[in-house]
């Protein structure tokens, strides 16, 4: 199987509320014991990629503590591995951009010193599992500059997302434009780029040394002003993809891991979905709990009652206290005859006896970490 490496992008500002004060989106805590970013790591290593770049943002300390030596993911390796790397300063970026060419030509002696043929670069704030095995076969044996990734989406989720670009897709699956959702046309079919793409090392070294001036350029735009230039070739995904950019899109995506057919997806398959391991008791439940449709890791005690939610680990839940609809991180209490519902709570927040907190569906609160309500 043709060699790749790896080169995740983490310095990007998504603003979440409370969840994303103090860390990066990547680094957001997901379906009771991952962080977001453990989902596009896990697609790598999954794949053989075993030389895998972090670009990391101002506040990285979480990204630090949570990948460590890289262990989990079979990283901590003596030849390739896991590479922490530099991101720019925050502030000194003029937009939201997903492949900030900065941050590229910052770590330009990781692409540099790489013997792979290829390059994968993906975002950190999806969640879904794709092996690109085949996809980097396809590559070579076509002989293509970029193979870039896409999703069909509903007409519906017209103008949903609007820093996301689409992909026109030609004869041969050969890439015609890379275009923002306002250039599409009513009746014209909506690839949505999955910010995921295997790009030639030595291209992607090219377009740093053509770029070097324009360093606040995002990647994208880049590629997008190239497609008739260079062989691009696009590959569907047709499994489940949650792309979080608002925490409406946290919390329905968290909401989506109490379906069967979602956790089958992501979870039963043989690629596996690695995280940072914590050794804990199994969960505790009382003989007066009641838990129903529910993810409990393991650590917890629950003495009350949780419904259709999402607990991580260590969460406490009193007797007489109910949790309905919500997502509750690592550490949180949640004290006697008190009401959660439609709420995030975030890492070691409490809430105290006799209180009643209540979101929505489309609206969930959200508690800070550490908070006490």
């Amino acid at each position: 199987m043709p060699q790749a490496m790896g080169l995740i992008t983490t310095n990007q500002i998504i603003n979440l509320g409370k969840l994303t004060a103090d860390r990066p989106i990547a680094a957001v805590p997901f379906a009771a014991r991952y962080r977001l970013l453990d989902f596009a790591l896990s697609n790598l290593v999954n794949s053989d990629v075993r030389t895998v770049g972090v670009i990391t943002p101002y506040h990285y300390r979480s990204i630090m503590d949570h990948l460590g030596a890289g262990r989990e993911w079979f990283l901590d390796r003596k030849v390739g591995g896991l590479f922490i790397l530099p991101g720019s300063n925050y502030g000194m970026k003029s937009m939201n951009a997903k492949f900030l060419l900065k941050d590229l030509l910052k770590n330009a002696a990781y692409i540099k010193h790489g013997r792979e043929r290829d390059v994968i670069v993906s975002s950190a704030n999806q969640v879904f599992t794709l092996n690109y095995r085949s996809a980097l076969e396809a590559h070579e044996e076509n002989g293509s500059d970029l193979t870039m990734f896409y999703r069909e989406e509903e007409r519906a989720l017209r103008g949903r997302r609007d820093s996301s670009f689409f992909i026109r897709v030609g004869e041969g699956d050969q890439v015609q434009a890379l275009v923002p959702a306002a250039a599409l046309t009513a009746r014209e079919t909506r690839r949505l780029f999955l910010d995921t793409f295997i790009i030639r090392r030595e291209l992607l070294l090219d377009i740093l040394e053509w770029y070097k001036t324009m360093e606040y350029s995002d990647l994208q735009d880049i590629i997008a002003e190239n497609a008739n230039t260079w062989r691009m070739r696009a590959v569907p995904f047709r499994g489940y993809l949650k792309r979080v950019e608002t925490i409406e899109d946290y919390f329905s995506g968290s909401m989506d891991f109490l379906r069967a057919d979602v956790r089958r997806e992501l979870f039963g398959k043989e690629n596996r979905i690695h995280t940072k391991v914590k050794d804990n008791m199994p969960a505790y439940y009382g003989v007066h709990s009641s838990v129903t449709n529910s993810l409990v890791a393991n650590g917890c005690r629950i003495e009350g009652t949780v419904e259709n939610s999402i607990l991580f680990r260590k969460v406490s839940v009193a007797k007489g206290a109910i949790v309905r609809g919500s997502v509750i991180m690592q550490g949180c209490v949640i004290d006697r005859d008190s009401l959660v519902e439609h709420v995030v709570c975030d890492k070691f927040a409490r809430v105290e006896r006799g209180a009643l907190l209540k979101g929505r569906l489309s609206a969930p609160s959200i508690v800070g970490k550490e908070c006490v309500v």
